[in-house]
């Protein structure tokens, strides 16, 4: 966890930006972020929901915490800061935009990821909602929806899918991020944007 911190403090100081801490599951730590943003920026332009954590666990043998961290982080941890922001972008008048993050898995599920697939297909309905809800505030909301992805996660997750199959070709995650960037800047997109795996 430290590693990741040093890590995020160093890319936020070379882009002149601030890191901060916080829980995305847990409402009273959200809502005081984003107090903190307001207050010392004035207002807030865009919000980026990339948070998110996955297990690999049939049903059958998940239990109820699991299943609660899942959704927590993932489905609730948008929704929590997705509120926030219809909260503080319509009062600056300036408008701005939501980007969450989806995932390729709620077309047609995903073995050992029911909480996972489930979260991220409420992801989705939540950014169509809130692209309707913020139409008339100027507010726009897209969901990107990158295909597998070769990350540390999903590598220590699923060792097996990414280093004896080469063949695959996970996507990297820049073109994610380029995806996302675009989302932030572009008022011309469709609430759902795709970012194909390489072909083989």
């Amino acid at each position: 966890m430290r590693w990741h911190l040093r890590q995020v403090d160093a890319v936020a100081a070379e882009c002149g930006a601030v890191a901060m801490v916080c829980d995305v599951s847990s409402s009273q730590q959200v809502a005081a972020l984003f107090a903190h943003v307001t207050a010392q920026y004035g207002r807030l332009d865009v919000l980026i929901n990339n948070a998110g954590i996955a297990t690999a666990r049939p049903i059958a043998a998940m239990g109820d915490e699991e299943w609660d961290s899942v959704i927590g982080t993932n489905l609730s941890g948008s929704f929590y800061c997705a509120r926030e922001a219809m909260r503080c972008i319509p009062a600056t008048g300036r408008g701005g935009v939501i980007v969450n993050v989806g995932s390729s898995a709620v077309n047609g599920g995903r073995l050992d990821q029911g909480a996972y697939a489930a979260s991220k297909a409420g992801i989705q309905c939540l950014t169509e909602t809130l692209a309707l809800e913020g139409k008339e505030h100027g507010v726009l909301a897209f969901c990107v929806v990158p295909r597998r992805t070769s990350t540390r996660l999903r590598e220590e997750m699923f060792p097996a899918q990414v280093r004896p199959f080469p063949s695959l070709r996970h996507s990297r995650p820049s073109p994610t991020a380029t995806a996302i960037c675009l989302a932030a800047v572009c008022r011309q997109l469709t609430a759902r944007v795709t970012v194909s795996r390489p072909h083989p």
